[in-house]
């Protein structure tokens, strides 16, 4: 299995592009604003992908989904065009995407209709699991301001990787951390000073994480303010073109 970063950026970043990331060049973790920028920049044949992760309606994990699909309606060849795409994503989604698509290029346009035949909704909210890359991918939800869900992917009865989407410390990442995946890519958007915690922060990795997983599991952060650098030797950050080989 291949994790490819497509980009490590929270909402508000230095100039970052926006957190994504491909598994083995068909799925497709989250929609930023700019993912069409970063998977032509990471040489992506977007029309390989087939399955799409959304871990909650934010603008910066999801805006990017009008842009997506206008390039698939108008590039995929017409022998591929009813080629279907998975999307994984909590709650009204479907709803909110069309809209924001409606509102993007019209309700006329012919992209809508191509959408509702072409786009498989999957509703996460009421699933324990689902299946990405023909793997099975246990979810657990996330405590952020929106429902959002993170995912632990289970590779010949080994909990290969895990995704920590935007959270702040919760039972659900507890209980994910429990089943000892080999890589964990998660939201470490958080500083110790913040006012209000919304993010994890490296502090609490190091404090409540580390001890939960085996001894070589490793950390990846991502959906950062800036580019950082780690002290602590089971904590990485990423960045756009790395590449995790598990």
């Amino acid at each position: 299995m291949k994790i490819k970063i497509l980009g490590n950026g929270g909402a508000i970043n230095d100039g970052l592009p926006y957190n994504a990331f491909m598994i083995d060049e068909e799925v497709l973790i989250e929609l930023p604003p700019d993912i069409m920028l970063s998977l032509a920049r990471e040489d992506i044949s977007i029309n390989n992908i087939r399955e799409i992760f959304i871990s909650h309606l934010h603008g910066d994990h999801c805006f990017g989904f009008p842009f997506l699909t206008l390039y698939l309606f108008v590039k995929v060849p017409k022998d591929q065009k009813e080629k279907r795409i998975k999307l994984f994503a909590p709650g009204n989604a479907k709803d909110f995407l069309i809209d924001l698509t409606e509102k993007a290029f019209s309700k006329e346009h012919p992209l809508i209709s191509w959408v509702r035949e072409t786009i498989e909704f999957i509703n996460i909210s009421d699933r324990t699991e689902i299946t990405l890359n023909d793997h099975t991918a246990r979810l657990f939800k996330m405590e952020h301001m929106v429902e959002t869900y993170g995912f632990i992917l289970k590779e010949e009865n080994e909990n290969v990787f895990s995704y920590i989407a935007d959270t702040k410390w919760s039972q659900g990442i507890t209980d994910l951390l429990k089943e000892k995946p080999q890589i964990v890519i998660l939201d470490l958007n958080g500083e110790p000073d913040d006012p209000v915690p919304i993010h994890l922060h490296e502090d609490e990795i190091i404090e409540k994480a580390i001890n939960l997983v085996s001894d070589e599991t490793v950390f990846y952060g991502t959906h950062l303010k800036c580019d950082k650098i780690s002290t602590n030797k089971r904590i990485h950050y990423v960045k756009a073109g790395m590449e995790i080989e598990i």
